[in-house]
């Protein structure tokens, strides 16, 4: 395993187990795109959109991996955001 990939996975964790500082930051678990895609009943490429265009808080974990707030998706669908 390449420095750089122990590297990043110690900073995934690490901030799953921070709290934030502000109302914008994610807390609590993190999910996939396809989670929240069900849980709110709409297309996983609605979700990826409203992450790209800031909608909705997005975390980049990798070149391809984004994650989910599922706090912070739920304050912002309460908020009439999405």
């Amino acid at each position: 395993m390449s420095e750089m990939r122990r590297f990043m996975g110690r900073l995934f964790f690490a901030m799953l187990n921070t709290t934030a500082t502000n109302s914008q930051e994610p807390t609590g678990q993190f999910v996939t795109a396809e989670f929240i895609a069900k849980k709110y009943k709409i297309s996983t490429r609605l979700v990826y959109l409203k992450a790209a265009d800031g909608s909705i808080p997005s975390i980049r974990v990798g070149a391809k991996c984004i994650r989910f707030s599922e706090a912070a998706i739920a304050a912002a669908w309460e908020d009439g955001q999405p």
